[in-house]
């Protein structure tokens, strides 16, 4: 029987510092094998150059002394080849082992995950009445990624359909995710969460019965569920980790006075701390991030992004690189799950007027070819086919450019009718004569119109926004969500597509107006 098939989880002290010593063997293997290696070739060497290569050695009569000699040195080179070459065929037949199996309790994979660590973490503790942290320097409620062996990131599912991987402010109605600002609340209650989960992968529903608590846990200390999530999903490997199975330690949380380990396991020096349940643990991770890692003051603070958070939460130097990307990627593939269910308050008018512009756009990454008419584009022949169904006897004069479908003001308009589903006449033209008359057109039509404050996150998926610039000219576009847009642009040539929302659009000391349709229903 094999030992990986006796020991239950690899975080097992026995195996862990049996691991460790043979670990700790091999470093200094390779420190002193050269050294000895110079020893033991230096007598020989010597003895060949002193001694006379014809004389027979008095040990054995068959041989001179200088033949005895050689055959020295080469058992030496041959020693110190066999010592220097174990540590890595030991590693090679360890990866081969552990390479393609199911299994997460082997010998293998225990040895691929164990390292060799040296000193003590540090953490801080909170003085109610002083108001004040202290900070300490203790092993206690030390948290890591590296702190849960069984962790593997193979476990974390890919998703070929949200390769999104933005570091911008994100917000989808109400709905908002930023990896800069992870302080921010995403304002889901606990049923908008379970659908995310439920829609993101087999992998992310072990996370649905804990889904109030998580909401709770994010409003209580402000810490973003989506950057929560990323977090326990890396280091417990979307809940199935040994740790995160048997103590509700997700995190791989190290032991403290008010969470013994329970004999949770350990690495070295850390012992993991037992959590009554899973519900415990995440509001205590919650608590943990805010006061030691995301408040001013704290002695981890270094700002509120991901890349913050991780300076000493997962440190580069601890083999981290890849933390804070991993956890990023996470959570923006959970936020990408907002849109797609339309979660965030977006009507239905909108959330047809939305996937009327993805409709009729270019697809971002369109070659100008395609989309530019300066380029020998235009617009799509889903555009064209539905423009000139619903207006077949359009002229005015800009039917140039309209033929090319590169009017923002005709391409909105296609998407507006497409959404809900009539034909209107008047055409969505920003003008200072046009204001009023275009906001009681499209009241009529069941919208409202919000002056836009140039907060992206006061934008919802489906809305129209229209402004006109203090010099000359104005613009209409769509706004699809996550940081999305679908417009076309007759000055520049561009027949509806599908781009990425820029800060100078939102910008709107430049605009004399800028406004917000937003459909009622």
């Amino acid at each position: 029987m094999l030992i990986g098939d006796i020991v239950q989880y690899c975080s097992d002290p026995a195996l862990g510092s049996f691991l460790t010593i043979i670990k700790r063997i091999f470093n200094m293997l390779e420190i002193i094998t050269p050294v000895i290696l110079m020893i033991g070739l230096a007598v020989p060497f010597f003895k060949i150059i002193v001694i006379d290569h014809n004389k027979v050695s008095r040990e054995d009569e068959s041989k001179t002394q200088y033949e005895i000699e050689k055959t020295h040195i080469y058992n030496a080179l041959t020693a110190a080849v066999i010592v220097m070459m174990l540590p890595i065929i030991v590693n090679v037949v360890m990866y081969a082992l552990s390479f393609g199996t199911n299994d997460r309790f082997v010998v293998s994979e225990c040895w691929n995950d164990a390292k060799v660590t040296q000193g003590k973490a540090q953490y801080i503790t909170y003085d109610s009445k002083k108001k004040k942290y202290n900070f300490l320097i203790n092993p206690d409620e030390y948290v890591g990624v590296d702190t849960d062996p069984n962790f593997r990131s193979d476990r974390v599912p890919v998703d070929d359909d949200d390769e999104y991987d933005s570091d911008e402010f994100q917000s989808y109605g109400n709905i908002v995710w930023d990896p800069n600002d992870v302080t921010k609340i995403s304002n889901l209650n606990a049923a908008q969460l379970t659908q995310i989960l439920n829609k993101h992968s087999s992998s992310a529903k072990n996370f649905i019965p804990y889904a109030q608590a998580l909401i709770n846990a994010e409003r209580k200390h402000h810490v973003n569920v989506f950057f929560l999530i990323g977090i326990d999903a890396l280091e417990s490997g979307w809940i199935t980790s040994p740790i995160s199975k048997a103590c509700n330690n997700l995190g791989g949380v190290t032991e403290s006075k008010s969470h013994p380990s329970n004999g949770c396991g350990s690495n070295p020096g850390h012992k993991f701390a037992y959590f009554s349940s899973v519900g415990e643990y995440i509001d205590y991770h919650a608590n943990l991030l805010h006061k030691s890692y995301l408040t001013k003051g704290a002695p981890y603070y270094h700002g509120t992004s991901i890349k913050a958070v991780q300076t000493n939460y997962c440190p580069l130097s601890d083999g981290c690189g890849d933390w804070a990307p991993s956890v990023k990627k996470i959570a923006n593939s959970l936020y990408s799950q907002v849109a797609k269910l339309n979660i965030g308050g977006a009507s239905g008018v909108a959330e047809k007027i939305a996937k009327a512009a993805e409709y009729y756009a270019w697809p971002a990454g369109t070659s100008k070819s395609k989309y530019c008419r300066f380029n020998g584009g235009g617009a799509t022949s889903h555009f064209m086919t539905d423009y000139r169904k619903y207006w077949p006897n359009f002229k005015n004069s800009s039917d140039k450019s309209v033929a090319a479908g590169t009017c923002c003001c005709h391409f909105a308009r296609t998407c507006v009718v497409k959404g809900l589903g009539k034909k209107f006449s008047f055409t969505l033209l920003p003008g200072s004569s046009k204001d009023e008359y275009t906001k009681n057109k499209m009241a009529n039509l069941g919208f409202t119109r919000i002056k836009f404050d140039g907060n992206k996150s006061s934008l919802k998926r489906g809305d129209v926004l229209y402004y006109r610039n203090k010099g000359s000219g104005g613009h209409v576009w769509i706004y699809l969500g996550n940081g999305k847009a679908a417009e076309a642009a007759h000055g520049s040539g561009y027949g509806g597509r599908i781009t990425t929302v820029s800060k100078s659009k939102l910008k709107t000391s430049t605009k004399s107006v800028y406004y917000i349709f937003r459909a009622n229903r």
